[in-house]
C-alpha cells in the first residue's frame, strides 16, 4: 500500500503533468506533444490514454508521442520544452518532488489517470503456490517490522497488500483504449 495523496490502499492514480494548465482536450486540439516512459507502461502511457478518453480527448493521442524510458526523463522533456504533457506514476512523482524539486518546478498537475492496483511483485508462472505464499508472508512481515518503519515512511510504503492476478484484470480494459 502506498502513502501518497493519489493512493487509496492498494490502488493509486498517475499524475498528469503539463507545461501549462490546459486541459487534455485543449492540449490534443493544440497539437501538444506527449512524452511517456514506454508504450507498455500502465502508469505512464495506458493511464494517460484512459484519462484522455475520460476527458473526451481524441484516442489514440492525435499528435506526436516521445518515449523517454523513465518517468524522471519524461519530466525533463517537459522542463526543456521537448514535450507538453506527461503521465507520471504517483510514487515516482512524490519521490522526484522530494529529491529533485527543480525537475517539477513550474510544471502543473492537470489531471489523473484511473485508479489502478499498485505494481505487482512478479514471480515465474511455475513458482509453487507454497513459495508464493511464503513470499507474500515475508513482504508483509518485512514492511511491518518496526526497525524499517522510518525507511518505509521515506519510501511511501504503508504496508503490503497481497493481491492475486485477478485484481489486475480490470487493467486489461484500459489497454483497449
Amino acid at each position: 500500500a502506498l502513502t501518497v495523496p493519489e493512493a487509496s490502499g492498494h490502488r493509486y492514480r498517475s499524475v498528469i503533468v503539463g507545461r501549462d494548465r490546459r486541459s487534455l482536450p485543449e492540449l490534443a486540439d493544440a497539437g501538444a506533444v506527449v512524452v511517456a516512459n514506454s508504450a507498455d507502461s500502465l502508469s505512464g502511457w495506458v493511464s494517460f490514454l484512459a484519462a484522455t478518453r475520460d476527458a473526451g480527448a481524441s484516442r489514440p493521442w492525435p499528435r506526436e508521442v516521445i518515449w523517454s524510458g523513465a518517468h524522471i526523463e519524461s519530466l525533463r522533456h517537459l522542463q526543456d520544452g521537448r514535450a507538453d504533457v506527461a503521465c507520471i506514476d504517483a510514487l515516482s512523482m512524490v519521490l522526484i518532488k522530494r529529491l529533485y524539486p527543480e525537475i517539477v518546478s513550474g510544471l502543473h498537475e492537470i489531471g489523473h489517470g484511473p485508479l489502478v492496483p499498485s505494481p505487482p511483485v512478479i514471480v515465474p508462472a511455475a513458482t509453487p503456490i507454497a513459495l508464493v505464499d511464503s513470499l507474500r508472508d515475508a513482504f508483509t512481515w518485512a514492511v511491518a517490522d518496526s526497525t524499517v518503519a522510518a525507511t518505509c515512511r521515506e519510501l511511501c510504503i504503508g504496508g503490503f497488500v497481497s493481491l492475486d492476478h485477478t485484481e489486475y484484470a480490470t487493467t486489461l480494459q484500459l489497454v483497449d483504449v
